[in-house]
């Protein structure tokens, strides 16, 4: 479900589009400004998406991580 979201712009084009590149997961929400939050990209909520994916595919163990 998470990769079918509004949170992560999928991997249909990769580059086709240099401000949007393709495969990014932006459901990280971060304090940006004093009273303004965003979601944006981060290489943590990026890892955990990968990790989360290798568990779910039996690639990696939880205890790896």
């Amino acid at each position: 479900a998470l990769l079918h979201s509004a949170w992560f712009n999928g991997l249909s084009n990769p580059g086709a589009d240099p401000a949007h590149p393709g495969g990014i997961f932006s459901g990280c929400c971060y304090t940006t400004r004093p009273g303004q939050r965003q979601l944006v990209e981060s290489p943590w909520g990026s890892f955990l998406l990968l990790a989360a994916l290798a568990i779910l595919d039996g690639d990696l163990s939880p205890q790896q991580c």
